[in-house]
């Protein structure tokens, strides 16, 4: 087992408003991330993501976590 960290691919969407949903804004981004990553998401432990949406979406939460089985 290792105890590092790697950063291995980001993804973000377009600034400002938009008509996709917050939902959606997250998926395009992190299937964006782990294409950039070239690496397999089973073989993925964790995505992270974080949000800064100057009051243009009502979710209260900045921050995310999600399992990478959503992503296969």
């Amino acid at each position: 087992m290792t105890t590092g960290v790697s950063i291995v691919g980001s993804g973000h969407t377009q600034f400002g408003r938009l008509q996709e949903n917050l939902e959606e804004l997250i998926v395009a981004a992190t299937r964006e991330a782990v294409e950039d990553s070239g690496i397999d998401p089973n073989d993925i432990d964790a995505v992270f993501l974080g949000h800064f949406n100057s009051g243009m979406v009502t979710v209260s939460y900045t921050h995310l976590t999600l399992p990478t089985s959503d992503l296969v």
